[in-house]
């Protein structure tokens, strides 16, 4: 797998590992190859924890950065780029959903790594162990506005 290796501290989540609970879920895990165009109802935003992620809407060109935000019912593919990355959706209808819906100004907005250290720092260290006991479910998310 990419990034394999005894001394990568990501080595836990080879595998992806999945958080879910009424309203969202969270999975972290490593991905190879393009999602093709889709869309869901969840406000969607991807952290890369090593990398960069891509994404583009139909007809556009693909973007790309170290997070993204993409709004509910927005078409649109993502590639992974072979990073380790953070995925939460939040349901658009509950009270972080509809914070965010109206925040952000645009149907996919690429989040710019000086507003992701916030966020990145509120997820608990890498080992199963740690995610295990992470269960504050608006932790990311409240980090995330800051």
């Amino acid at each position: 797998m990419v990034g394999e290796s005894k001394d990568d501290p990501y080595r836990w989540f080879n595998v992806p590992r999945w958080y879910l609970w009424e309203g969202g879920f969270l999975l972290i895990g490593r991905a190879q190859g393009i999602v093709p165009p889709h869309s869901h109802h969840a406000i969607q935003i991807v952290i890369a924890l090593d990398g960069t992620l891509a994404i583009c809407s139909p007809n556009e060109e693909w973007r790309q950065g170290p997070g993204i935000i993409v709004g509910a019912d927005v078409m649109h593919s993502f590639d992974a780029r072979g990073a380790l990355g953070a995925m939460l959706f939040v349901e658009s209808e509950s009270t972080e959903g509809a914070w965010l819906s109206a925040s952000v100004a645009q149907k996919i907005a690429i989040i710019p790594a000086e507003r992701l250290v916030s966020c990145v720092s509120a997820l608990p260290p890498l080992s199963t162990g740690h995610w295990r006991a992470w269960k504050s479910r608006n932790l990311f998310a409240n980090a995330c506005r800051s």
